[in-house]
């Protein structure tokens, strides 16, 4: 989630300044990950300490009267520990970042929740003045210090970044700006920009008709799903059987978790082939949804597909 004062005009010219004199710090730590979920072998990952760069981020910034502070608090409400990275200029003005670190449980174990917090820390913090200090997006901190390894690494990424504010502006605008960041870091992309799953939709490029942002309800929502996904997990813990993953659908805008029992179930006449597929057999879900159309208050659906003289059991 990103904050700012009512003006940034000082803090951005200063940022500029201090963008254009940044390096990015050295990718000096290797970690390989043995083995995952996914039934992947291994995993290498080249990232840099986060005193290195907290080093050149503070020597920089610093010149241009750009100051760096990180701090943490928890939400109750929600179940997690948040990071806030902030860039104060002398004028004033600032800038701010909200990250999620891990779920309040984790502060008794103080291993796990560190090795959380220097990940969240350096991660939010080289986002935000914008410099690379690492190979990809996982959390090689994470592992144990005997799955962790140095070995020399060819670069994956040339560090270069790009920044979009979120911001009241119309959907064609955004898409356009969206767009210009991908070519200008030589990322050439085609995508399908027409949306589905949405009444009378309007493709990105021509649409000046969606243009509100806001920024309080996008946290608020944010922090709601985040306390849902940790009723979900825990709800999917007890189950032994099959389960999906706890997952968001972008288009009906649900959090939900399903379970399977393996078993067939009534096939349904009259519906598309995907449909009929995906519900040949017993399903029971439930999930969280913050309504729409006629359904103007949020509220969980279960649901399941059953045979007839079966319920699924955990339904």
């Amino acid at each position: 989630m990103h904050r700012s004062s009512p003006s940034i005009a000082s803090l951005a010219a200063a940022l500029a300044k201090a963008q254009a004199e940044l390096v990015n710090p050295e990718k000096s730590l290797t970690a390989t990950i043995r083995s995952d979920e996914r039934g992947r072998t291994e995993q290498t990952f080249r990232y840099a300490p986060l005193s290195s760069g907290l080093d050149i981020v503070r020597k920089t910034l610093g010149q241009h009267e750009i100051a760096t502070v990180q701090t943490t608090a928890i939400d109750q409400a929600a179940g997690v520990v948040n990071l806030t990275t902030v860039l104060a200029h002398a004028s004033g003005e600032w800038i701010a970042s909200d990250w999620p670190v891990c779920a309040i449980a984790d502060t008794a174990t103080p291993h796990r929740m560190g090795a959380a917090l220097t990940y969240a820390r350096r991660y939010a913090l080289f986002t935000l003045v914008g410099i690379a200090g690492e190979d990809d997006l996982d959390a090689p901190d994470l592992l144990p210090p005997e799955q962790q390894t140095l070995k020399p690494q060819e670069p994956r990424s040339d560090g270069n970044s790009r920044f979009l504010p979120l911001r009241p502006q119309s959907v064609a605008e955004f898409y356009q700006e969206f767009m210009a960041a991908l070519a200008s870091l030589g990322i050439n992309v085609r995508i399908w920009t027409m949306p589905v799953e949405i009444p009378n939709p309007i493709r990105f490029e021509t649409d000046h008709v969606h243009a509100a942002y806001d920024a309080d309800a996008a946290q608020r929502f944010w922090r709601i799903l985040v306390w849902v996904d940790n009723v979900f997990e825990e709800f999917r813990a007890r189950f032994i059987g099959k389960v999906s993953p706890v997952h968001f659908f972008w288009g009906s805008f649900d959090h939900a978790v399903t379970r399977f029992s393996g078993r067939p179930a009534p096939e349904r006449p009259g519906v598309d082939p995907i449909t009929r597929e995906a519900y040949s057999h017993e399903v029971s879900s439930a999930g969280f949804w913050p309504g729409g159309g006629e359904i103007t208050a949020p509220g969980g659906r279960p649901g399941w597909t059953r045979s007839p003289t079966h319920l699924f059991a955990g339904s």
